[in-house]
């Protein structure tokens, strides 16, 4: 049986501060709160992060993720351009969580983590209190 696999973008309010959240889930999941390993980015940064499973988006299986500082995650490429292309753009598969000009060199910091087990696992990015990027800051 094949896994079915959604995605879910959440934004969630913790302590007066957003944390917008994109979630790579199965069906049946729970919620549990744990923004997991920081990733300690720059302004315009991007990592590339393994998949703890298979995630097939569009037809495509991936087994990593390119995590972007300005709040997007890609799957073919790394993303640092803040301005926004017509989507698709035909360069990059992307999930544009927030997709804006972020800087978490200022504040704040993006973190991912993993949940569940086979059938149910879920890999959450966590943009959590990254602020605009602002002239004044560099």
């Amino acid at each position: 049986m094949r896994k079915a696999i959604a995605l879910v973008a959440v934004v969630a309010m913790l302590l007066l501060a957003v944390a917008p959240v994109a979630v790579l889930a199965g069906p049946g999941l729970r919620w549990d709160w744990s923004y997991g390993t920081g990733l300690n980015q720059s302004d315009d940064d991007c990592d590339f992060i393994a998949l703890p499973f298979p995630f097939t988006y569009y037809g495509e299986t991936y087994n990593g993720v390119w995590v972007n500082s300005n709040g997007n995650v890609t799957f073919d490429d790394c993303l640092t351009d803040w301005s926004h292309p017509d989507i698709p753009d035909g360069d990059n598969v992307i999930i544009g969580t927030l997709y804006g000009d972020f800087n978490p060199f200022i504040a704040g910091d993006v973190y991912f983590n993993s949940f569940g087990s086979s059938p149910y696992q879920r890999f959450v990015v966590t943009w959590d209190t990254v602020p605009e990027y602002s002239p004044e800051d560099t």
